[in-house]
């Protein structure tokens, strides 16, 4: 290329030298066990198409000599600039001219795909020739597992005539010679590295954009034993593994669907659950409201039988206010007539201990007398049920029925022999009736039966009482 158009080239869109410097500290265990094997003359580095010298910056940092070939001036001077041992040379051709068993490592750092097949073919015979036993050869190229640098990337440079699969360049090792032969894939993105699962995204781009094979020259076990370590680690995200987590996240996604579904089931059965709880409790409302309903009418009913009893109750409050009147008119009338009664005893006691009434007494007798003899007078002569004749026949004849009453055997003879007179059969039964009436002069009949008075009445009465008996007396 002409007018430093690859090297800036490179300097946009290979990565800056700092850059690159970091990324080739990947290949410095695989060359550190030399320093025990062979001596520091004899710990030189060979690397083809060396480009800004960054490889051999670093193994020159690393006690290891060396030895940049490349074609393009404007590379090359950057090298000169660092004071870095370079020649302007072919590689295939310096690789020739090269001694037998000259190199402990050979490199070429995105060379082999700017190569024709067969020049290739012919590099990695001659590297083979030129490195010591156990020597390294180290071929980095973009990785076409890479969907992105497969389409994309890898045409981007123009002098880039095809990509190399892994497992071509692995073949090529081992079909000219090379004892053991490793793939390490590179610079894919860290976070990419140990996730669980990859997106359809990280398929297509995130698989490791390039990849280096590090081919042994046979050597003998103690040689080979010293890199067993650096060849048995796995390095890089192939598409393969990409594919695989993608195919995890989809299963993963499909269990956790099946999960979401047999959720979404679960949930619709507890909700349809909910439903059937929230219509029996809705219904349990209804009914408690009902109920509720219920006692507030209840509640209302009492209120109004309530207020019915209090106006009952005033009325009976009234009643009771009437009849305390009353009994108060009636204590007042009660105490009326004991004054009334006090009043007529005092003038019954003034009239019984006056002149006029004691100088009349006679005159009283003698007309009490008169009244009785005129009675008795017209009874006798007129044969009245209240004569004397008829008053002692009749107790004659109760007597007489009292003692046949005692005599029952006298009494049937005697009922026998009335028998023919049905009229003397009933006269004992009227005498009976007659006694049993009241007489001409029944003194019980002036008595009054047990008064309900209060104490200074029934005082007064008991006085006016023994008065009239003591006058009975006196007239008797």
């Amino acid at each position: 290329m002409q007018d430093n158009f690859y090297r800036a080239f490179e300097d946009k869109h290979r990565g800056s030298r700092e850059v690159i410097k970091e990324r080739l500290t990947v290949y410095l265990p695989f060359i550190e066990p030399f320093k025990n094997i062979y001596s520091t003359e004899e710990l030189k580095v060979l690397d083809l198409g060396c480009g800004r010298g960054e490889w051999i910056e670093l193994v020159s940092e690393n006690a290891f000599i060396g030895l940049g070939v490349d074609i393009d001036d404007g590379m090359l001077q950057a090298c000169k600039i660092l004071n870095l041992n370079v020649i302007h040379s072919d590689a295939l051709e310096f690789l020739q001219k090269s001694q037998d068993e000259s190199f402990v490592a050979v490199s070429g750092f995105h060379i082999a795909e700017h190569l024709p097949f067969d020049m290739l073919q012919n590099l990695v015979k001659e590297a083979l020739r030129v490195l010591k036993p156990g020597g390294l050869l180290i071929l980095e190229t973009p990785n076409p597992e890479n969907i992105m640098v497969a389409t994309t990337n890898f045409w981007l440079d123009p002098t880039h005539i095809r990509p190399l699969p892994p497992l071509l360049l692995l073949f090529l090792t081992e079909y000219y010679g090379f004892a053991k032969s490793k793939i390490l894939r590179l610079q894919e993105d860290k976070n990419i590295r140990n996730p669980e699962f990859a997106s359809l995204l990280q398929v297509l781009y995130s698989s490791s954009p390039d990849y280096a094979i590090i081919a042994q020259k046979h050597a003998n076990s103690e040689i080979t034993a010293l890199f067993d370590e650096v060849f048995s680690k796995e390095y890089g995200v192939t598409l393969e593994n990409l594919s695989e987590k993608f195919q995890n996240r989809i299963l993963n996604i499909e269990n956790k669907s099946i999960e979401s579904e047999n959720r979404i089931t679960e949930a619709e059965s507890k909700i349809v659950e909910a439903f059937t709880l929230l219509e029996k409790f809705q219904n349990r409302i209804l009914n408690i409201e009902n109920k509720s309903i219920e006692s507030e009418n209840r509640i209302t009913e009492a209120e109004s039988k309530i207020v019915e009893a209090f106006t009952l109750l005033e009325k009976f409050q009234n009643r009771i206010l009437n009849i305390e009147n009353k009994s108060i008119e009636s204590e007042n009338r009660i105490t009326e007539a004991e004054s009334k009664i006090v009043e007529a005893f005092t003038l019954y006691n003034s009239l019984l201990n006056s002149k006029p009434w004691k100088i009349t007494y006679p005159l009283r007798l003698l007309g009490r007398f008169a009244r009785w003899f005129k009675t008795g007078a017209i009874a006798w002569i007129t044969f009245t049920p209240e004569s004397r004749p008829r008053l002692v026949t009749r107790k004659t004849i109760t007597k007489t029925k009292e003692y046949l009453n005692k005599k029952p055997k006298l009494k049937s003879f005697v009922k026998l022999c009335l028998k023919p007179f049905p009229g003397l059969q009933d006269r004992p039964k009227k005498a009976e009736d007659v006694n049993n009436g009241a007489s001409f002069y029944d003194e019980n009949l002036t008595e009054i039966e047990n008064p309900d008075l209060g104490p200074t009445a029934r005082k007064i009465y008991n006085d006016l009482k023994n008065a009239i008996e003591e006058e009975k007396n006196k007239c008797a």
